[in-house]
């Protein structure tokens, strides 16, 4: 039986299934008669879910477009698809990627290498044999003794790489390395969307949300900014179950990494996601999470990752050389604590 695809016609600023670190923040509805029509649609994508909220365009369209663009991004970059070429390339089917035969995945690529170079390799692209070591790629999680020396022989795999002219084309150099891209894939995606609505649609004013990464521009349905929720970090919380600030979004995207979710605990010890590429182990400083505002969703979701596996002390220091738009929340002494840049300060609705 054919399914009409899903799409609502709203007249509320309220986006109830945001998920992972946001929560948009409603208006009064006393506001509503001045709200012109929007829509919100939602569909799955890259292991998660995608939520758009937009102003005057055809919604089926608009929803057929974008699931259209996303089953396309998800064969060529998305490692959640065993057969995209992005896991084809990992499971050593071929070991050169031209970034000029992929149109995702090659500037995806060129991306992630300027984001290593721009966070000295905090942000890295060849950290699949760690992660996979350790179980987060497929939640199997380490059970032996962790092995260093092994450890130190995938941090020497992650770098068995090349890249001929820079910008065209990366060579696997030894067996075993693999890509991974989920750090910056779902920004990036977001960026995909948002180009979509404005170029192909003359849409001003949206929201788009992939796995909690978001993109915004214009006006929410009440004539304001966006408006978006930063969670406190708290273990097995639900999504949303509490909002430590509310954040404008002026035509700018935000993300958030952090190390409250995705973690699993082996003899007391807890083990987080967050790998940092310089050890091959799981960052044990009091970073909590990480919020990064700027142009692009691929940027935030990228600096959000690299900010988390620098810690506090060395992630405030490149926040404040490279005035970017960054908040923390910290563990220090067994106190929670918050630090946010100059830049961010001013977009913090009280």
């Amino acid at each position: 039986m054919f399914k009409k695809p899903i799409v609502w016609r709203i007249l509320v600023p309220f986006l109830s299934n945001c998920v992972l670190a946001f929560l948009i923040i409603g208006c009064s509805s006393s506001d509503q008669g001045k709200a012109p029509a929007y829509y919100k649609i939602s569909g799955p994508t890259q292991g998660t879910s995608y939520h758009i909220t937009f102003s005057e365009a055809d919604g089926i369209e608009v929803k057929n477009a974008v699931d259209s663009l996303l089953s396309a991004f998800d064969q060529s970059a998305s490692q959640y698809v065993s057969s995209s070429y992005i896991s084809r390339f990992n499971s050593g089917q071929f070991d050169t990627i031209k970034f000029d035969d992929n149109h995702h995945l090659g500037p995806l690529l060129l991306r992630s290498s300027q984001l290593m170079g721009f966070t000295n390799n905090s942000f890295h692209l060849g950290l699949a044999p760690i992660l996979q070591y350790w179980g987060f790629s497929d939640k199997k999680y380490l059970e032996a003794e962790v092995d260093s020396n092994f450890v130190d022989s995938l941090i020497v795999l992650s770098r068995c790489y090349a890249q001929e002219n820079e910008d065209s084309t990366i060579i696997r150099l030894t067996p075993g390395f693999m890509l991974d891209l989920n750090a910056i894939a779902q920004g990036y995606s977001v960026d995909l969307v948002g180009d979509l609505l404005e170029k192909n649609f003359g849409i001003d004013n949206y929201l788009v949300e992939i796995g909690g990464e978001l993109l915004s521009k214009g006006l929410n349905p009440l004539g304001r900014e966006w408006s978006i929720g930063v969670e406190e970090p708290i273990e097995g919380a639900l999504p949303g179950k509490k909002i430590v600030a509310k954040v404008r979004l002026n035509n700018c995207a935000m993300a958030t990494s952090g190390n409250y979710r995705n973690f699993y605990k082996k003899d007391g010890k807890k083990y987080s996601h967050t790998i940092d590429p310089a050890t091959g182990f799981p960052v044990k400083h009091g970073m909590l999470s990480t919020t990064v505002l700027s142009t692009d969703a691929a940027t935030a979701d990228a600096l959000a990752t690299a900010l988390m596996v620098m810690g506090s002390d060395k992630a405030k220091s490149f926040v404040q050389k490279n005035k970017l738009k960054a908040y923390f929340i910290f563990d220090q002494n067994g106190s929670q604590q918050v630090w946010y840049s100059d830049g961010f300060k001013g977009l913090i609705v009280d």
